[in-house]
């Protein structure tokens, strides 16, 4: 495979996974009115487009361009916003999952005890101490 090959290989990967995500942002929201009484048709007039392309469009992304999902952002009373993750970057912002590790090891250290009752209430207990220390839930 040659460079120019692999180049848009990931150009389209990436495209593909945007376009997704953005699709399933729309959807996800239009299904949120669906449940408040909203109808295609409602979303037709609110567009100034015909019933059957909003059927079409709310199917499949397709060839979705900006001004697509822009259009269903404004007419479904939206908002969009935009997040990018350095890939090469430390994870300093995303998942907390060291900390849950750190204090799972300080825990493990520590001798604590974490029976099913103790976490389903919400609290845990250290073998060693008495004092309630916020649980774990997820």
């Amino acid at each position: 495979m040659t460079y120019r090959s692999e180049r848009r290989e990931m150009e389209d990967y990436g495209f593909a996974r945007v376009r997704d995500l953005a699709f399933e942002a729309v959807r996800k929201l239009w299904r949120k009115r669906e449940a408040e009484g909203w109808t295609q048709a409602y979303l037709a007039e609110r567009m100034g487009r015909d019933p059957a392309w909003i059927s079409r469009k709310l199917s499949a992304p397709g060839n979705w361009t900006l001004r697509t999902f822009g259009a269903f952002i404004e007419a479904l009373d939206g908002e969009a916003e935009i997040l990018l993750h350095d890939l090469n970057a430390p994870n300093l912002l995303g998942s907390n999952f060291d900390a849950y590790l750190a204090l799972a090891l300080d825990r493990q250290s520590a001798n604590w005890v974490n029976s099913p009752l103790q976490i389903a209430s919400g609290i845990e207990t250290a073998a060693s101490n008495s004092a309630p220390v916020p649980a774990i839930v997820d």
